[in-house]
């Protein structure tokens, strides 16, 4: 049994709870928090033997205060984990995160490298992920950005700690197909369009655009306002502005107010306050034979103008 949805917070967490029967044999349940103690208080509730964090970005900066809240609160996990004598599964590319781990339990299974209890290699991320693991064995998938290649060593590690035969694993990643408007690749007409509109935060946002940027053809990056950055907001955006300018991207597109800032750091974009505007120019002025990103938080629905594209 899985979280569905985003039901990961006081009142999801506890639903999803609520769906467990004496046939689940494992809970998987996604906790979520904009700041500190909420994870902690999260823990309580679901009392989890196991512990993973994906990793620790930018994200709801306002309500963590800082890069360093939101590892303080995220890590509140591990520190539940660690009294209660659970295992962590950790990935090892983030040092700050394993010496963390490391320091509250024994029981850590790391990914993705060769030291590592779980292993894989990466073979290419263009246009999606394919990878090779320790057996020898090399799949691809429909997921794209290197980034993602840790996210699927996670989801690896955690079936082999369980013992799921690996053919068995490796079918189901290969075959997962990204939707609710993350990391979902649609071709219409004579575009490809990268739809990750679910949510956006500086690190999410500049890792996204590099990988964007590396692939082949033409390129149109739409970015919308990053939400809940609260004192960090403006020279975050601006950042990502500045980081536009240095990609091989054929045109960029900011829209929103906060975006503001990014437009101002490259002038040479297109800048639309309001998501309607930006509309109207899409319906104007149509992209073809080209590769498309819409990346924006959740607030801007930015996966409205896939129709427009």
């Amino acid at each position: 049994l899985a979280t569905i949805g985003n039901l990961n917070n006081h009142i999801g967490v506890p639903l999803t709870l609520l769906r467990l029967n004496k046939d689940v044999e494992l809970a998987i349940v996604e906790m979520g928090a904009n700041h500190q103690q909420e994870i902690a208080s999260l823990c309580q509730i679901a009392e989890p033997d196991f512990g993973l964090i994906t990793n620790i970005g930018k994200a709801h900066l306002e309500g963590f205060g800082g890069i360093e809240g939101v590892f303080k609160g995220k890590t509140e996990l591990y520190d539940f984990i660690g009294r209660a004598g659970g295992k962590l599964f950790v990935n090892s590319r983030n040092p700050r995160l394993l010496e963390k781990a490391e320091n509250v339990t024994e029981e850590v299974f790391s990914y993705p490298d060769e030291k590592d209890y779980y292993h894989a290699e990466l073979i290419s991320s263009q246009p999606n992920v394919n990878l090779k693991t320790t057996s020898g064995q090399q799949i691809g998938t429909h997921l794209s950005g290197e980034y993602n290649f840790e996210n699927i060593c996670a989801a690896l590690c955690i079936a082999h700690y369980f013992e799921v035969e690996e053919e068995r694993a490796l079918e189901a990643v290969s075959n997962y197909l990204p939707e609710n408007n993350r990391s979902q690749v649609i071709r219409k007409d004579t575009n490809t369009i990268y739809l990750d509109a679910y949510n956006a935060n500086p690190t999410s946002m500049s890792l996204s655009l590099q990988n964007f940027a590396s692939l082949e053809g033409k390129k149109v990056a739409v970015l919308g306002d990053m939400f809940e950055l609260g004192e960090e907001s403006a020279r975050e955006h601006a950042s990502i502005g500045e980081l536009t300018k240095g990609l091989k991207l054929d045109q960029v597109i900011f829209c929103g107010q906060l975006m503001k800032n990014a437009y101002e750091s490259n002038s040479g974009a297109l800048y639309f306050e309001k998501k309607v505007d930006l509309q109207s120019f899409l319906e104007q002025n149509k992209i073809k034979e080209s590769s498309v990103l819409i990346k924006g938080s959740r607030g801007m629905s930015l996966e409205t103008l896939v129709e427009l594209v």
